[in-house]
């Protein structure tokens, strides 16, 4: 793929009567920000005063939607009608390459919610949509640590090469998914507002797992990950294998 040009990840839903959801979001090349062909609709529990969330930047800006209600509109309407452990295939198609599994509705949903969060123009969502160029459908919990401090560290590297200050402690990391985890918890509220049943709200539950209810530790987090680095990079020269 060239530089610059659209990113197209293309989500297919099989249910188990043969009905067939496909949605594909389109984004910027450059930006990864969501590209639209038709303005969305904004529907009441979209706007900002509706979702809520405490000391949002956009309610200072006098917005009046929230940007990640508003890309979770057609997810609403396409899914607002079905439960959460209804058994899917997913396929997920990429310019490189096609995932395939069997998964819950809420599992398969919540990768794609990610998609539509994060590229949605959020102050607080913004700052993980770089993960979203590399992006890993149904990703366990470890593999989103290592992604996400990957990301994070890339991007003090950058920093640093530009004479800005740098966070190499991850504390940056840590307080931004207790943000991210507010986020979640009142588009998730305003989602069970608008929606039937439930697969939508549990998608968003699955998805703010990572941030473990606000009280995420990267220290925690990365202990997990330390046995996979021993050999090749923390034992010392001399040290016996």
């Amino acid at each position: 793929m060239k530089d610059g040009q659209p990113i197209s990840i293309a989500y297919a839903f099989t249910f188990a009567d043969g009905a067939v959801i496909r949605i594909t979001p389109r984004l910027d090349g450059r930006t990864l920000s969501l590209l639209r062909t038709e303005e969305p609709s904004r529907p009441a529990w979209t706007r900002l005063d509706a979702v809520g969330c405490p000391g949002c930047p956009l309610a200072r800006q006098g917005s009046s939607h929230c940007p990640v209600a508003v890309s979770l509109v057609e997810l609403v309407e396409k899914f607002g009608d079905h439960v959460s452990h209804e058994k899917v295939a997913l396929t997920v198609t990429t310019a490189q390459r096609t995932y395939q599994a069997n998964a819950t509705l809420q599992a398969a949903l919540s990768s794609l919610t990610g998609i539509y969060m994060v590229t949605s123009g959020c102050p607080v969502m913004d700052k993980l949509r770089p993960m979203v160029r590399f992006h890993l459908p149904l990703a366990e919990l470890t593999e989103t640590t290592y992604r996400a401090a990957s990301m994070f560290l890339l991007a003090q590297l950058m920093r640093a090469r530009r004479g800005l200050s740098a966070d190499w402690s991850l504390k940056g990391l840590e307080d931004l998914y207790k943000a991210v985890h507010e986020v979640n918890v009142h588009i998730a509220r305003a989602i069970r507002t608008a929606s039937t049943l439930d697969a939508n709200a549990n998608a968003l539950v699955r998805l703010d797992l990572f941030t473990e209810g606000g009280a995420f530790s990267i220290d925690d987090a990365l202990k997990e990950l330390e046995s996979l680095f021993e050999d090749a990079y923390l034992r010392a020269p001399d040290q016996p294998t």
